[in-house]
């Protein structure tokens, strides 16, 4: 079990996507008795913090974390406090429990402040005092929107340069975000990263070979994710989906042990009737998240109808 953890909705950066900027997040200075009920409960193997930036909250507040048990913890964050100052991070981040991914894109919509757009050049600055302090280059995950998605491929011609990896998501209507990129343009991006033989520096593993978020297709999101995160009025926001509980969709505290299992999709649910027909029904209907964006469901169908021997030929877990 995967547990993802919102400890803040405070951030240093100023984007201009951010899905969690209209989210009403306690900030936390301390572990809080309803995570550690939660933890208690559901026995994750690993915790994943975002936020807000999860930076924002000070170290001993993971060192509290990790004393908990024995599972792994991993960090999304911009590094922006730890790149301001670094002695505050480096015994937390050479903590071999301790993972961080970071994120970077190509346009102007990730922003270091409100008027300094984050750069290339600053980001590789950031990557290269994070590898001399702590001996390794983060992987990183890149937003692709209209605005940049003529640059998609130099994210990972990017993380060949750091030897890293980077994932590639389209961006998605949530929070200060309007736009959905679509899933059959974000295909022709992951096609296009495999006719260029740079998959050994795109973080693909779960989403591609076992049909984990956000693809989905493995159904067992909802049995193997968790996402948590307390309001200003101390109430739980607790789903199985990020992206749905940043929506405003909320799941009971799960009593008792969870054991992980496949889940059915329903009939109604489907984009159409037709979906349960074609061999692409999993990865065109799994993600919740995914399904509720698409705007014409007659022009998606179409266009991954079109796309579908190529999607086949990939070889990627998609039923």
């Amino acid at each position: 079990m995967e547990l993802i953890i919102k400890p803040t909705g405070r951030c240093n950066f100023n984007c201009k996507f951010c899905s969690a900027n209209l989210l009403s997040i306690k900030h936390q200075t301390k572990v809080p008795n309803e995570l550690i009920k939660i933890i208690k409960i559901i026995k994750p193997n690993s915790l994943i913090f975002t936020g807000g930036d999860p930076l924002l909250v000070g170290p001993e507040y993971y060192r509290e974390i990790l004393s908990l048990g024995t599972f792994s913890i991993s960090l999304t964050t911009n590094l922006k406090d730890y790149y301001i100052q670094p002695k505050r991070w480096i015994s937390l981040f050479r903590n071999e429990r301790v993972g961080i991914c970071t994120s970077f894109q190509y346009g102007n919509e990730r922003m270091w402040s409100s008027e300094q757009v984050y750069s290339e050049d600053l980001f590789k600055k950031v990557m290269k005092r994070f590898k001399e302090d702590i001996g390794y280059t983060p992987s990183f995950i890149s937003v692709i929107s209209k605005s940049n998605e003529d640059k998609a491929l130099d994210h990972l011609y990017l993380a060949k340069e750091l030897n890293t990896k980077c994932k590639i998501n389209g961006v998605l209507p949530i929070g200060l975000s309007k736009e959905y990129y679509p899933l059959y343009k974000m295909i022709d991006i992951w096609l296009q990263i495999k006719e260029n033989n740079l998959e050994e520096y795109w973080d693909n593993q779960i989403q591609f070979h076992n049909g984990g978020c956000n693809f989905n297709t493995n159904l067992m999101c909802s049995s193997t994710i968790r996402s948590f995160w307390l309001d200003d009025n101390n109430n739980i926001h607790y789903n199985n989906c990020e992206d749905c509980a940043v929506r405003g969709s909320r799941i009971l505290l799960d009593k008792g042990k969870v054991t992980p299992k496949e889940e059915s999709m329903k009939p109604e649910q489907l984009i159409s009737n037709d979906c349960l027909y074609c061999e692409l029904c999993r990865l065109c209907n799994s993600c919740k998240s995914t399904r509720q964006a698409i705007i014409d469901k007659q022009t998606f169908c179409f266009e991954m109808k079109k796309r579908k021997q190529k999607i086949l030929d990939a070889k990627w877990k998609i039923y």
